[in-house]
């Protein structure tokens, strides 16, 4: 294992095997990226693993493993949606993102190892979500950093859930987000909620339909 590699989990072990698709990314975006903007993997100075992120990593890696359909707002340089098929390499995920200088390469890169099994589409998510018809088994929200939008793609990605018992739903950078995070709590039945200690957690809800 690389010396990056400081966690010996399914996780970090599938990511080593596959570092190369996330090497890949990078020279699909002519080894750029927005500077100061990170994403799962690395921290937006360099093109580099980054390890503090990895509470946050595993528990995406883990909690897609029993799904089927993905949707996820805000998808960047595509690292996320890595990880997500590399734990469930038959997931389809579909995802928005309204730029696709770095989108959409990525998204290329990973169709080709994932059997196209991405669907992108390029716009606005509150101009987007309206317009879907499928149902989907999880939500990966990781847009805008602004709490109104993101309790707006709530509200419309709730009614796109697949499950009649069960509603998926994770949040990337979640201190952007602590008023919605209490609205959940105060308005749902949460019967699952998960929140890792590390840099730039996420926060994942199972809300009782």
């Amino acid at each position: 294992m690389e010396e990056s590699m400081k966690h010996d989990t399914e996780f970090t072990n599938n990511f080593n095997k596959n570092k190369h698709i996330f090497e890949e990314i990078y020279d699909a975006c002519d080894n750029n990226f927005m500077r100061g903007c990170g994403s799962y993997l690395f921290d937006g100075g360099t093109y580099e693993y980054d390890d503090k992120m990895y509470g946050k990593q595993e528990l995406l890696y883990n909690t897609v493993k029993n799904v089927n359909t993905v949707l996820e707002v805000g998808t960047y340089m595509g690292h996320s949606i890595l990880i997500m098929l590399l734990s469930n390499p038959n997931l389809k995920i579909t995802c928005i993102d309204n730029k696709d200088e770095f989108t959409g390469p990525a998204v290329e890169v990973l169709n080709k190892h994932f059997n196209n099994n991405i669907t992108f589409i390029h716009g606005d998510s509150l101009d987007e979500l309206p317009k879907l018809k499928t149902k989907f088994d999880y939500f990966h929200i990781d847009g805008t950093h602004e709490n109104d939008h993101i309790h707006k793609e709530f509200d419309l990605v709730y009614n796109l859930n697949n499950n009649p018992d069960i509603f998926k739903i994770m949040f990337d950078d979640e201190q952007f987000m602590r008023p919605l995070q209490n609205h959940i709590r105060n308005n749902y039945n949460v019967v699952t909620e998960i929140n890792p200690q590390c840099d730039w957690s996420n926060i994942y809800f199972e809300i009782k339909m």
